[in-house]
């Protein structure tokens, strides 16, 4: 084998395990592309949306009294994203909800302590089936729904998050294909989404249809006062 054959083959074996080895500690750690400090996260389902989430969220960006929800927080990679680029406002704020099982609490909340951002922060322990009944109306300008993702759940979080959305505020969905072709439809995010959306479509604007479903709320409902 000649020394140009040897030397590309070097050179192509050594970029793939540097590419492996720069994804792998950007995911492990938290890592620095995305985020101020290092933190333990050891699963990766959001930087992917990092992009659009700038783009859809850019008018919360540093402004006062910002409020966002999220549902299902697990070891606080999406939360910390926003509380380190969306709700940099002294007065933004966020609430955190989770049924936090096992040590996953723990883990979450050493995250949030590294990132200084404890007291702008509310943690709710428990379903939130149960939880978000306990919220204020038109309280929140951003809610996330990441949580059980069986469709009877996701539906229900839908329901009950809606009347807590401010006028103008934008409701997430994650999601909305998993496991598609793997699980049967009340096993998954798709049918629950697509039925709420059906069900709400006038009071609505579609912002994004892909992993994620995001949506606006154009107008209040009568009912919900």
């Amino acid at each position: 084998m000649s020394c140009k054959r040897l030397l590309l083959i070097f050179i192509i074996s050594f970029s793939i395990v540097g590419y492996a080895f720069s994804v792998a500690s950007n995911t492990s750690q938290g890592g620095k592309k995305h985020y101020l400090k290092k933190y333990n996260f050891t699963t990766d389902w959001f930087t992917t949306h990092i992009r659009l989430w700038k783009k859809v969220l850019a008018d919360f960006k540093n402004k006062p009294n910002i409020h966002y929800l999220e549902i299902g927080v697990f070891e606080g990679r999406s939360l910390i994203w926003m509380l380190e680029n969306i709700l940099t406002h002294p007065t933004a704020k966020a609430t955190a909800l989770d049924i936090f099982p096992r040590k996953l609490q723990e883990g979450f909340l050493a995250n949030l302590s590294l990132s200084g951002f404890t007291d702008k922060v509310t943690v709710i322990k428990g379903a939130s089936q149960n939880k978000l009944k306990n919220l204020s109306p038109h309280s929140f300008d951003i809610i996330y729904i990441d949580g059980d993702h069986i469709a009877p759940s996701v539906l229900t979080d839908a329901i009950l998050s809606w009347p807590l959305l401010k006028k103008e505020g934008i409701l997430i969905f994650d999601d909305y294909h998993w496991k598609e072709t793997k699980s049967p439809p009340d096993k998954r995010p798709k049918i629950a989404i697509d039925a709420f959306i059906n069900n709400f479509r006038q009071y609505i604007e579609i912002i994004q249809v892909c992993k994620q479903y995001i949506i606006k709320k154009k107008e209040i409902i009568y009912w919900e006062y």
